[in-house]
């Protein structure tokens, strides 16, 4: 892919109740160094190149962070064939061999994190305030979730999905915010980087 640094862009379609049309619906994030986090980044990149996380949504939120980007999020038929990709690839529950953890990129706000247990992804989080406690290593360097980027361009999506209608339990979209695409938009290298825009 590179060197980097690599900046990805999410588009999204709001439902119907929230004027989709109207207002931002896009966000950008650019990736932690490779150094830092080589295996999570590169993993990201091939998920992403692949388009596995075209046609899933984000599901969920609260005070603290967004939360979607699963296979289980996209619809019946999408999400088939999502499951059949993955398969494909050998990736029947988390695409990642191991948690990689950087002190260097904690779970800070407006950060884009995988979730998951016991090895975290595909789901993705985005941490609306300093998640690092929750979500990092404990006191002896045990767990964590790896965080791997930021939102660098469009924070005003975040919001917006952020207040999306809640079903009855308050954490769960009453409809979901679906994730029409998600795209390698910069690697770092401006020539690359003036191909990619004229695709």
């Amino acid at each position: 892919y590179g060197s980097g640094p690599f900046i990805v862009e999410f588009i999204l379609q709001f439902p119907a109740t929230m004027n989709p049309h109207e207002g931002p619906r896009s966000f950008r994030v650019e990736l932690s160094p490779l150094p830092e986090m080589p295996h999570t980044v590169t993993v990201f990149l091939d998920l992403v190149t692949m388009q596995l996380y075209d046609g899933t949504a984000f599901v969920a939120a609260n005070d603290e962070v967004l939360e979607g980007g699963a296979p289980t999020t996209a619809l019946s038929d999408r999400s088939v064939e999502l499951f059949q990709k993955y398969s494909k690839i050998g990736h029947r529950r988390s695409p990642l061999a191991f948690n990689e953890y950087s002190h260097d990129t904690p779970h800070d706000m407006f950060t884009i994190s995988f979730i998951g247990s016991p090895v975290a992804g595909p789901s993705l989080a985005f941490n609306l305030r300093n998640n690092s406690e929750e979500r990092g290593p404990n006191a002896d360097g045990i767990g964590g979730t790896p965080a791997f980027g930021r939102v660098v361009e469009g924070r005003d999506t975040l919001e917006r999905i952020q207040n999306a209608p809640r079903a009855a339990d308050g954490y769960r979209f009453a409809l979901d915010v679906r994730i029409e695409s998600v795209r390698l938009v910069s690697t770092g290298d401006s020539d690359d980087d003036h191909e990619r825009e004229e695709l």
